[in-house]
């Protein structure tokens, strides 16, 4: 996968990242969006804690968010064995193993929405 054209010049858009955790040989992969005034590493900045499970868009692992911040998700191997992890967040974070930024829409800022405009804002 991977972006084809990225312009650091042009900040304010919605960005689409993939997020691939992985234990031992069994991996999967969440997607989400991030839109705002930010670029390159800040829009890479995933943490487990600060998620739910509606920001997801590509969810291959089954993973469920609860409100307690326990998490469960089916990872997978290549012959297609399936491998059960549940705990905290705080373990999940330790599980990724690539953040990707896989597109980029420009977007005019909107006027209404002048904030400080150097926050990233998940969908």
């Amino acid at each position: 996968m991977g972006i084809k054209n990225y312009d650091p010049n042009i900040s304010f858009g919605i960005h689409t990242v993939r997020i691939t955790v992985q234990q031992g040989e069994y991996v999967g992969h969440i997607t989400n969006k991030v839109r705002g005034n930010c670029k390159g590493r800040d829009v890479m900045d995933f943490d487990f804690e600060y998620e739910d499970e509606e920001s997801l868009l590509e969810n291959d692992c089954d993973l469920v968010i609860y409100d307690d911040g326990y998490i469960s998700a089916a990872l997978k191997d290549n012959a297609g064995n399936t491998l059960i992890c549940e705990d905290y967040a705080s373990e999940f974070n330790k599980m990724i193993v690539a953040v990707e930024i896989i597109d980029f829409a420009e977007k005019e800022q909107d006027e209404s929405n002048t904030g400080d405009g150097g926050d990233a804002e998940e969908l």
